[in-house]
């Protein structure tokens, strides 16, 4: 059975009210997970549909912001040659009503976006036993300690879920078998950072249809042609993945989640 889940941030910082309101469901959150069973379910479908819907405004923001651009300019061109004339008056009236779409789009991607109340080191190895456990998966760890990652739990959570959806997408049965290991430390070489650096080990995780319909990379390429649900759920999954400095490798038969660990706090 496939469960749904949430997301996270943009350039465009929401209101106060709506800070507040995304607090507030993320605490409701965790109280409703403590019960279990279907309360577990619906909190994780509440949350994904709010999230999915953040990244459909942070979509439609990028699509228009670009033409909104070229109208300004365009505009401010025409005003700039014939300063006094009667096309320049309605050169900025139009410019007027674009700096209106604008704001309203800020306003609504502001207002679409949740912003967690903690960023904190998290079990990751807790959680995606929970999810194996949850979902009847076949697990497997192969890290010698605990795997931590700065993420807010919930954040994390939905991550996993949508992750495990998309796996699914080339499985036969919806059977995927979830591993976890932890990677050495890698050097500036490799990151970008200075000579000699190391960065924090990475954890892996991977995602691998038990029972494939095909190779995962083509099925997913051809839901991403479709932009819909499974196309904002991996924008999405790309978004967490950057965040904690890792990302999102689709390979032929499975989905393989990189992010940077954090020590113990």
């Amino acid at each position: 059975m496939e469960t749904r889940t949430k997301s996270k941030g943009d350039d465009a910082d929401p209101s106060p009210q709506s800070t507040g309101a995304w607090v507030d469901d993320a605490h409701e959150c965790h109280r409703r997970k403590t019960q279990g069973g279907l309360a577990d379910l619906e909190c994780l479908a509440d949350l994904e549909c709010q999230t999915l819907l953040a990244e459909q405004a942070r979509e439609l923001a990028h699509r228009l912001r670009s033409p909104l651009g070229a109208i300004d300019l365009v505009c401010e061109s025409l005003v700039m040659e014939q300063p006094d004339s009667e096309i320049a008056e309605r050169m900025q009236v139009v410019l007027r009503a674009s700096a209106k779409l604008k704001q309203a789009l800020n306003e609504t991607v502001g207002a679409a976006v949740p912003r967690w109340p903690t960023r904190e080191p998290m079990d990751l190895t807790h959680a995606c036993k929970r999810l194996a456990d949850t979902d009847g998966l076949d697990w497997a760890h192969n890290a010698q300690a605990s795997v931590r990652i700065a993420a807010a739990p919930p954040d994390c959570e939905m991550a996993l879920w949508q992750a495990l959806s998309l796996a699914r997408l080339g499985s036969r049965d919806g059977q995927v078998r979830l591993g976890l290991v932890e990677t050495g430390a890698e050097t500036g070489a490799k990151t970008g950072t200075p000579a000699g650096a190391e960065t924090a080990p990475i954890a892996e995780l991977s995602l691998t249809p038990k029972h494939p319909l095909g190779a995962l990379d083509q099925r997913l390429d051809g839901e991403m042609l479709n932009q819909g649900l499974a196309f904002l759920r991996l924008k999405r999954l790309r978004r967490f993945a950057a965040e904690q400095g890792g990302e999102v490798v689709i390979e032929p038969s499975r989905l393989l989640l990189r992010l940077r660990t954090v020590a113990p706090g």
